[in-house]
């Protein structure tokens, strides 16, 4: 430090220098010097610096190693460089953000940095503080996902904008991710939609954070669609479902794209509720999705019984789905309550309902097989193909 103090240029070095270590501790009196051995020039900046939370948000983050030495250089030489009111707004969002916003004022650039400190409210500051933990955290992809995302939400107006916020002060990283992948109409659909429930919408971001790739994308697919919306975020975003269960539903769908069409999402302990299923085992696993659909053209099925009930409502996808499996291994995979004999096709004609769900374990069986249920009767023609079990 006294090396460094010898050196600098900056008037009253020494006041300075107990100013900083008064306020950020031992990381005051490290910061400067080592510094100093790369880029003179920053740490001046840093002893100059007016504002005691930001001076300390400055030489903690350094001192913590949560960026690197060039990139805490380049963010003192930003600071140093804005005008006053530009200091002002950096000042303003630390103050606000806490350690969390040193990341982000290093790496945003003047244009975010300006956005995010406007607003005085308390949904603005607790956005801010989401904001900078997406920074600090590993939900985003980079920084430029989260820039877009500001810039999103400061075009939004009103309500939406207040909505949008409020996700992001909930959700961090996630609501992040969301508002910047989802397009522009449906993210304004999404947020000014008056029927989905706020604490729904944030539980169903904070599960699309752990998303990437077809899943994210099929997720997406059910915000843009007017009619599975709503219904969509309800359940995704009931406490009762898990995110293996928001998964578990994305991959259903993207396995029968072009020949179901998705009507409608509902939680399995709701089904299970309906008087169809009165006086017998509830039939769909609770904790998980059900999705009801109508089929797309003709579409086989399949279907495992025995002598005398070939035409009923189970059916699962293929036959390769239990080719190989014994009789017994068969009933306790779909949680049958007899062995089957015989194993039929099930040729569902077009529009038919058919609903997809989580096998319950009932009679001493497996919960979690894929399941299809007719909802509604279908000629006994249909059932054809029949062979005896083993295949």
């Amino acid at each position: 430090m006294k090396d460094y103090l010898g050196r600098t240029d900056v008037d009253a070095p020494a006041t300075k220098t107990a100013r900083l270590v008064e306020c950020s501790g031992p990381a005051g009196r490290r910061a400067p010097n080592e510094l100093a051995e790369s880029d003179p020039d920053a740490a001046d900046v840093l002893l100059k610096i007016e504002a005691a939370a930001t001076q300390r948000r400055f030489a903690r983050t350094f001192d913590d190693g949560e960026v690197n030495a060039d990139e805490v250089t380049s963010a003192l030489r930003k600071y140093d460089g804005l005008n006053a009111d530009g200091k002002d707004t950096v000042d303003n969002l630390l103050s606000t953000t806490g350690d969390d916003g040193a990341d982000l004022v290093t790496n945003a650039d003047g244009e975010t940095l300006r956005i995010l400190a406007d607003g005085s409210g308390s949904i603005d500051q607790s956005y801010r503080r989401g904001v900078a933990r997406a920074a600090d955290g590993d939900s985003i992809d980079s920084y430029k996902q989260l820039y877009r995302a500001v810039r999103k939400v400061d075009d939004l107006d009103g309500t939406q904008q207040r909505r949008a916020k409020q996700l992001i002060a909930e959700t961090d990283g996630a609501g992040v991710k969301l508002v910047d992948e989802l397009g522009d109409d449906t993210l304004r659909r999404v947020l000014g939609d008056s029927d989905i429930d706020a604490a729904d919408l944030s539980r169903a971001t904070r599960k699309y954070g752990e998303l990437d790739g077809e899943n994210a994308r099929v997720f997406r697919e059910f915000l843009k669609d007017d009619t599975l919306r709503d219904s969509w975020i309800r359940v995704a975003g009931s406490p009762e479902t898990s995110q293996a269960a928001v998964r578990t539903a994305l991959v259903r769908v993207r396995n029968v794209e072009g020949k179901i069409d998705v009507q409608r999402f509902r939680k399995a302990s709701d089904v299970n509720d309906q008087e169809r299923y009165s006086g017998m085992e509830d039939p769909y696993t609770d904790e998980t999705i059900v999705i009801d659909t109508q089929v797309q053209g003709k579409t086989k099925f399949a279907r495992v019984h025995g002598e005398s009930n070939q035409a009923r409502s189970w059916m699962f996808e293929t036959r390769d789905d239990i080719k190989g499996l014994t009789r017994s291994e068969i009933q306790e995979k779909y949680s049958l309550p007899d062995e089957p004999s015989y194993v039929s096709d099930v040729n569902v004609p077009d529009r038919t309902e058919v609903r997809i769900g989580d096998t319950a374990a009932n009679f001493d069986g497996r919960e979690g097989a894929t399941q299809y249920e007719l909802l509604e009767r279908i000629d006994p023609d249909r059932f054809t193909n029949r062979e005896r079990l083993p295949l």
